[in-house]
């Protein structure tokens, strides 16, 4: 995704692992 900065990106994975846990849930 070009364009989108580190610190975005970072959060933004912060933000999918939790989903991703709380689907595993």
């Amino acid at each position: 995704m070009p364009g989108v900065s580190e610190e975005t990106r970072e959060r933004f994975n912060e933000v999918f692992k939790k989903y991703s846990g709380s689907e595993k849930k």
